[in-house]
């Protein structure tokens, strides 16, 4: 763990190792005139994400734009990885649902959560079931229906995560959708070539042929997708952003 933090440039202020391996937190320094310094989840030694401003945008996103989308009033959200707590968090701003599952495989990540600023204490908060297991056999082993999934895993390399970008999860996943349930997926840009990316995109689209893509910045883009058409109706994606919690939130971030 010391050695993390001294080849990442980082003060460690959390580390764990538990049957699925090693967590760390790192509190680290943005660079100069970036912002001030920043915390950022190790897991295996491989970052995966942080509380900088511009991950916090993306996790917010993450949860909130599919549900700004969604045609109907959804109830019903699967987060599949806890990560920094920050996407399950925003799940706490809107109102009117009913349901709020996430799957972590690593406890040590949930009791890392609370470190990270913008999760909201998603850590603790009992309007969140936060259930500790791989999110594909969760999917495999439940029949229950979401109007939105939403996952934003680490990049296709790390050892067995593939299987998250897989056609046969999205297949999966479609299956525990709704009929007019929306599936959110991060494309992971800055870890793949460009073959690796078309790849991804064609098993998105192959179960999902309605999907749209979605980004603030280069290095964050997010994949929306569903079985029927997704219309964009203006007034009533204004009428979700002027909701007084969801606006705050996205705010914060640098959306408004």
């Amino acid at each position: 763990a010391r050695l993390l933090a001294e080849k990442r440039g980082g003060t460690l202020v959390f580390y764990e190792e538990d049957a699925g391996g090693t967590v760390a937190v790192l509190e680290q320094k943005a660079p100069v005139g970036e912002g001030p310094s920043f915390r950022r989840l190790y897991i295996q030694g491989v970052s995966n994400s942080g509380d900088a401003l511009t991950s916090l945008r993306y996790m917010r996103l993450q949860a909130l734009l599919p549900l700004v989308l969604h045609s109907g009033e959804p109830r019903s959200v699967l987060v599949v990885g806890f990560g920094t707590g920050i996407t399950a968090g925003a799940l706490l701003e809107w109102p009117g649902l009913e349901t709020r599952v996430v799957v972590e495989l690593l406890p040590s990540v949930v009791r890392a959560g609370g470190l990270f600023a913008g999760s909201s204490g998603a850590a603790t908060d009992s309007r969140l079931d936060v259930r500790i297991g791989d999110g594909r056999q969760e999917l495999l082993r439940r029949p229950h229906l979401y109007d939105v999934i939403t996952l934003e895993p680490p990049p296709p390399s790390a050892a067995g995560v593939v299987n998250l970008y897989s056609r046969d999860f999205y297949e999966l996943c479609r299956d525990r959708l709704a009929a007019d349930g929306i599936m959110a997926q991060w494309w992971p840009l800055p870890a793949q070539n460009d073959e690796d990316s078309r790849s991804l995109v064609r098993a998105f689209l192959d179960v999902f042929p309605h999907a749209s893509a979605w980004t603030t910045e280069l290095h964050e883009v997010l994949l929306v997708g569903s079985r029927r058409p997704l219309a964009l109706d203006g007034a009533r994606v204004a009428a979700r952003l002027a909701v007084p919690e969801v606006r705050s939130a996205l705010a914060e971030v640098g959306v408004e």
